[in-house]
């Protein structure tokens, strides 16, 4: 019994989805499509339009497709309506279908110009370049004054990177239109990316002086500026954003960094005061940067004042002890330097920065036995430098100063052990090899002074310091002949360097070769007119022979 019952409930259930599928689908369905035939049908294509129109700007584009796609069973060829509908599919990104109903209409109107250029730019927008460049290139073959054919073409060849073609279609565009400013950008731009800093700039300030003054593309003046290392330049326009806008905090920070590139660090100093004045930024990071600008301008007194200030506020805030420890550092408070730097190594976790403030004591203790070895406190400084070693073993810097205490004072066989440690550890690096030489040189050793030169031309013989130590080395040890061939091979490293000219001179005159000699001289003092040695060996020279 229950049994049945339960199949009288199944049956009731299918009966009532089976009829409000055929309600819906047959019987409301074919109604609805018969109303929605019967409104297209009273309607004209422009009604249409119209109305497809208004579902898009409410919103309700796929709706408005839908109600075009429609539309098309009425009215199969109207153009506007195709054409309305390419743009729609366009925006949602359904390319193909768009490219069929401005195919459709070309079919019919082949000179549709139109229905090409939306063609063009279903093409474009999808990335077919190849084949919209050609219908663009159709359309400007018909109107050769169809401007915006003609930008889209360059914009393409921009794409391609074919941009003398881009430049030149812009160029045809100006011609016509000289003061259409968003080509001028355009072209700008296209110089910009060419390295042609200097037409960009002048495009730049040609759409200035059409537009208005324009933060933006004071911008890009400025970096084609920079970029083309026209610094001073550069300077100068972002004083012209700030004139434009004194609160373009941007602009103040870019002019100060080009004043620390150009090594003017009392205008950086101003321009980030005048920010601190203004209120622009006072976090630590940006006063580090006023801090760290006293200490390039060597004022290390207000560099390690502001730090002090920055420290005692923000005591967690690690990286302004670097700025006071390179203050101290470098004002020869070496004491000060190594306790900042020493409390680094302690406060930080990361073992790169840890390492690298290692290092720093290292050198930090190097210039501090400089100090004593300079006060001829010897031992002092040996002291410093052996300790240096516990926080770099592998600095070169340090045997080499280790050499130089020990030959002064006379302990020869530590001093060569200690300068061979150090060309050991450089790698050949010719900063330490011109140092050892020249300790050789001071020592009389100058045999020992050439082979260590001879043996690092070799590995460095476009190196015009150590070939002119090489020369020189070899004339005060009377190889005038091999001196010269050095000399000359140094010239021909740096052949605007004075002192190569000078060097030279000075072996000719030495091999008595008195016409090269005072022809060196001569250029020598071309390149340096106040270099007083070359001058008064020539005017020596010209007595010698006026004498005879």
């Amino acid at each position: 019994m229950l049994v049945k019952i339960l199949l009288i409930v199944l049956f009731v259930v299918f009966l009532i989805v089976l009829f409000s599928f055929l309600y819906k689908n047959f019987i409301i369905g074919k109604s609805g499509s018969k109303r929605k035939k019967a409104d297209l049908a009273g309607q004209d294509p422009a009604q249409i339009i119209n109305k497809a129109i208004s579902f898009y700007e409410s919103g309700q584009i796929t709706k408005s497709i839908k109600f075009l796609e429609d539309s098309l069973g009425f009215f199969p060829n109207d153009p506007q309506i195709r054409l309305l509908l390419g743009d729609y599919l366009i925006e949602k990104n359904l390319f193909s279908k768009a490219e069929k109903h401005f195919n459709h209409i070309l079919k019919l109107a082949p000179s549709d110009k139109q229905a090409l250029e939306k063609l063009s730019d279903c093409f474009m927008i999808s990335g077919k370049n190849d084949k919209a460049l050609g219908g663009y290139l159709s359309i400007l073959k018909q109107s050769p004054d169809n401007h915006e054919a003609r930008s889209k073409v360059a914009a393409i060849y921009t794409k391609l990177e074919k941009y003398d073609l881009a430049i030149k279609e812009y160029r045809l565009i100006l011609t016509k239109s000289a003061y259409d400013t968003k080509i001028k950008l355009n072209l700008a731009d296209l110089f910009f990316i060419i390295e042609d800093y200097k037409r960009a700039v002048s495009e730049y300030e040609e759409i200035l002086k059409v537009d208005g003054i324009n933060i933006t593309i004071l911008k890009k003046i400025a970096k084609a500026q920079c970029n083309a290392n026209d610094l001073a330049s550069a300077a100068m326009t972002y004083k012209r954003m700030i004139d434009h806008d004194e609160k373009a905090d941007f602009a103040y920070k870019e002019l100060a960094e080009i004043y620390v590139s150009l090594e003017k660090f009392d205008k950086a100093a101003k321009i980030y005061s005048l920010m601190i004045e203004k209120g622009m930024d006072v976090q630590p990071k940006f006063l580090k940067k006023l801090a760290d600008i006293y200490v390039l301008a060597q004022e290390y007194d207000k560099a390690i004042s502001l730090g002090r200030k920055i420290l005692s506020e923000n005591p967690d805030f690690l990286p302004i002890k670097e700025t006071l420890g390179n203050a101290y550092k470098n004002s020869g408070a070496f004491e000060d330097a190594f306790s900042i730097y020493k409390e680094l190594t302690t406060e930080n976790i990361n073992q790169t920065k840890i390492n690298e403030y290692k290092n720093i004591l290292s050198s930090i203790l190097c210039n501090w036995g400089n100090a004593f070895f300079q006060k001829k406190d010897y031992q002092s400084a040996l002291d410093k430098y052996v300790e240096a070693i516990q926080y770099d073993e592998i600095n070169p810097e340090v045997y080499l100063h280790l050499g130089k205490t020990n030959q002064a004072i006379k302990n020869y066989d530590a001093a060569f052990s200690h300068f061979q440690k150090a060309l050991t550890l450089s790698k050949s690096d010719a900063e330490i090899i011109l140092k050892v030489g020249k300790v050789y040189e001071e020592i009389d050793q100058l045999n020992a002074a050439i082979d260590l030169y001879y043996d690092s031309v070799k590995k460095h013989p476009a190196n015009y310091d150590i070939r002119q130590a090489l020369g020189l080395c070899l004339g005060a040890a009377g190889f005038y002949s091999k001196a010269e061939a050095e000399l000359n091979a140094a010239l021909n490293i740096s052949p605007d360097n004075p002192t190569a000219y000078y060097n030279l001179a000075v072996v000719y005159e030495f091999q008595k070769k008195f016409e090269n000699a005072r022809a060196y001289y001569k250029k020598t003092l071309e390149l340096a007119p106040e270099h007083q040695e070359a001058r008064n060996n020539m005017n020596l020279l010209i007595e010698k022979e006026t004498s005879r």
